[in-house]
């Protein structure tokens, strides 16, 4: 599959795997190159490098292209495809295509005996049981992996295991065909069991990325509600703070007209929608909005003022929502403070502090109003709740209220930088006393523990039984073939040996509860990869130094240290290995082989079981660190498609009001306030803050039976108990008949009312009434399955 077509965690997985090659291929290029560097100058030797130089070579430059492409995603948190990706992709294919050429070569051109510049001894030499043809096969597997499906990487692999019997039956004429398949088929056991494993590996992380694309679609889709919502609340905060204020200036008596005029210009700017800023607000922006509010001309009003100099700078949204707070406060500081407590012919005093910190913002409003009784502050008082104490809560700060009856008001705005990375003395007390886990425990994050036990899950899949099976099968085979050669001293512990190491590999491949097996089985293993080495090595016969074929035991013990390592328990995994080497040692000074028989036979197995360690352990913190980027990506992209969306709605908001208001605010602005002016002051507010109240009513015909029903001074209330949702029905015919109904009869009683009161309430979803209508006459209910009302 093509990069550009991968999720994050599979593109960042792939790309983990081209690294992988690099070392591969440096690695076997140490152990194998060494024969087949030039040591003269002469046409032949230098064709025999260029032969072989593609699998260094072009692992390399494929290498190169994944680190630039991973170092481009680390440094811009952005994990998407690049033309880096499309870089080592290429090169890997064509690596494939070389190796498969190699082979070709190998197994064709000795036998024709062709002219070519390369001696058939060389492609011999490439093909023995050692160099450099089947130790690329693990090189091959991973680069199948990393480019090709997986069918096609059981194709290509399935295709060269025939290709290398036949080259090396050329190569070593003696041999007889049972003899020679043995490596190739070890090498192909080896390189499908990495190959099935790193396919499961990516199936997990495609299944990441799946699953992330859903989430992404749901996000969306509560993204768009969360806009709406948000919209309504932001318009319905500036409609009341700034229009209705000004209109219930113009109709409530006292007040003067200088401070109605400035009332209704602001409303006129506050309805043209503001240019977007730099997001922040510096000290003397803060200040200059906070002067605006505390005008001069009020010599009652006192503003002090204390923010930093210089640095000092706050997010622009967070510093509208906190002058728009003040401003409210001030506007019931106008309206409701009355006058002076101790001294009644004058209007209450007011004074506003305002203070910084270097993460930190606090706004004291204080009057000598009449103040209030906070545990009887009105249910729907929209000032207090929606444009104070909610606007500091939806930029993470909070407000508090002090007053009550005769003692003034005291209204408290803070805010707190909530990524501040000050030290505080307090907080460090708190996290030094502060309980703690136990230790050995660890607290993982929800995708590393689902990354965890998907890798556990990894070992009870068919593909891993299956190639327990085929291990099972492939090594009493090779065991056979040792025995008719006569290369143990006793068959007795070497049949043992593979017993228990088959039981083992069945116990670790069996489903278990929650997917962990018992410590018995894991310890038992890692304790049967030490045993089974000593069992098999021991009785080698010969005097070789190295063993061949007969140390079987080491490639499947590292087999069942791997198993050890998906299931998770990596302090057994590394207690096996560790075995492996001691037993490893045993043999070498029991035999009295060389000593760095050690170090050559075993580094093969070790640098196996650090790749598969680096990649279980690593690759689980990866997908996790790669999560948190995407989340925080994903949400700052979802913050900014959610701020274009309330900035459209609030501009359709907006616009609407200002088509109706418009007109009387620039009479407020600029004429003097007659009783007509007045008048119809008082019915848009009315109107105004039904929307507000009961947005279920909004765009309907009880909206102008509302306006007709006040214009003949009956008092009208509309309510909506839903929530605050802004829609009627669901789109189904019996939602949308109750709904019509609703409307209606409120429309009915509203024109059929002549004086006194009518309220119209809107009932919660789930209740019996849908709503309820009370008049002079009587209380109406308008039931929520019978499409039928009752009159009490």
């Amino acid at each position: 599959m093509h990069p550009r077509d991968l999720g994050p965690y599979a593109l960042h997985m792939q790309r983990l795997l081209v690294l992988t090659c690099v070392l591969a291929a440096i690695f076997i290029t140490i152990i194998s190159g060494p024969q087949l560097v030039p040591v003269g100058l002469s046409r032949a030797e230098l064709v025999q490098w260029v032969v072989y130089s593609p699998n260094l070579i072009l692992p390399l430059c494929a290498g190169a292209c994944a680190l630039a492409a991973i170092h481009k995603a680390v440094t811009t948190r952005k994990h998407t495809h690049t033309w880096t990706d499309t870089g080592w992709f290429v090169l890997m294919r064509l690596y494939l295509a070389c190796y498969l050429a190699l082979i070709v070569a190998c197994t064709i051109l000795p036998a024709i005996n062709l002219g070519s510049p390369v001696p058939p001894v060389y492609f011999h030499a490439i093909a023995s049981d050692t160099n450099p043809i089947l130790a690329l096969y693990p090189l091959a597997a991973i680069s199948c992996i990393a480019v090709l499906r997986g069918r096609y990487t059981a194709a290509y692999l399935s295709a060269i295991a025939p290709l290398q019997i036949i080259v090396m039956m050329s190569a070593n004429p003696d041999n007889k065909l049972l003899e020679t398949s043995v490596g190739p088929l070890f090498f192909l056991l080896t390189a499908m069991a990495n190959a099935g494993m790193l396919e499961w590996t990516l199936m997990i992380v495609r299944g990441l990325d799946q699953t992330r694309a859903n989430a992404r679609d749901a996000e969306h889709a509560l993204a768009g509600e969360r806009a709406q919502g948000r919209a309504r609340a932001r318009s319905n905060g500036l409609i009341h703070d700034y229009v209705l204020s000004a209109l219930i200036l113009a109709c409530k008596r006292g007040i003067d007209d200088i401070e109605v005029r400035a009332a209704a210009h602001s409303a006129l700017c506050a309805l043209i929608p503001a240019p977007p800023s730099n997001g922040f607000m510096d000290a003397t922006q803060m200040r200059g909005a906070f002067e605006a509010l505390v005008r001069p001309g009020n010599t009652r009003w006192k503003l002090a003022c204390h923010l930093p100099a210089k640095g000092w700078q706050i997010p622009a949204q967070v510093g509208a929502e906190v002058v728009a707070a003040t401003h409210e406060a001030l506007n019931n500081v106008r309206l409701h403070a009355g006058s002076d407590t101790s001294d009644p012919s004058q209007p209450a005093r007011c004074r506003v502090v305002v203070s910084a910190g270097a993460d930190s913002m606090r706004v004291t409003i204080t009057d000598t109003g009449q103040g209030f009784d906070l545990e009887r502050l009105a249910e729907g008082r929209h000032g207090v709740r929606g444009s104070i104490v909610k606007r500091m809560e939806s930029v993470g700060g909070n407000a508090t209220l002090a007053s009550k009856p005769g003692g003034g008001t005291l209204v408290t705005l803070e805010w707190r930088d909530p990524q501040s990375r000050r030290f505080r003395p307090r907080q460090a007390i708190r996290s030094a006393f502060a309980w703690r886990t136990r230790a050995g425990t660890r607290d993982k994050d929800p995708s590393r523990t689902a990354w965890d036990s998907q890798v556990r899950a990894a070992a009870e899949s068919r593909g891993a039984r299956l190639l327990v099976l085929v291990g099972v099968v492939f090594h009493s085979y090779m065991v056979a073939i040792e025995f008719s050669h006569g290369a143990y001293s006793h068959r007795g512990p070497v049949i043992l040996s593979l017993a228990i190491m088959a039981v083992a590999g069945t116990l670790l491949v069996a489903p278990w509860p929650d997917r962990v097996p018992p410590k018995l089985v894991t310890w038992g293993s890692a304790a049967v990869i030490g045993v089974s080495n000593l069992l098999v090595l021991i009785p080698i016969r010969g005097a070789s130094a190295w063993p061949g074929w007969s140390g079987w035991s080491a490639g499947a013990s590292m087999f069942l240290a791997v198993l050890l390592l998906l299931r998770q328990r990596t302090a057994e995994a590394v207690v096996g290995c560790v075995g492996f080497v001691v037993a490893v040692a045993a043999w070498v000074a029991l035999s009295g082989r060389p000593p760095g028989l050690v170090f050559t036979f075993t580094i093969g197995h070790i640098i196996t079981f650090m790749f598969w360690f680096a990649l279980v352990s690593w690759s689980g913190t990866v997908t996790s660190a790669i999560e948190r980027a995407l989340k925080a990506e994903e949400q700052a992209r979802l913050e900014r498609e959610l701020q274009v969306s309330i900035n459209s709605a609030m501009a359709v908001k907006l616009a609407d009001v200002s088509v109706r208001a418009r007109r009387t605010l620039e009479a407020l602005r600029d004429e003097e306030v007659t009783p007509e002016i007045a008048m119809e002051a008082r019915l848009l507010e009315a109107e105004l803050r039904d929307e507000i109240r009961a947005p279920f009513f909004t765009g309907t015909a009880a909206v102008e039976a509302a306006r007709r029903a006040r214009g003949r001074g009956v008092e009208v209330l509309l309510l909506d108990d839903r929530g605050g949702e802004g829609v009627r029905g669901t789109g189904e015919g019996d939602d949308d008949a109750l709904c019509s109904l609703i409307v209606s009869r409120a429309t009915a009683a509203l024109d059929e009312a002549v004086a006194g009161r009518v309220v119209v309430r809107v009932c919660p979803a789930g209740r019996r009434w849908a709503a309820t209508i009370l008049t002079d006459a009587g209380l109406a209910v308008v039931e929520s399955k019978a499409a039928s009302t009752s009159v009490c």
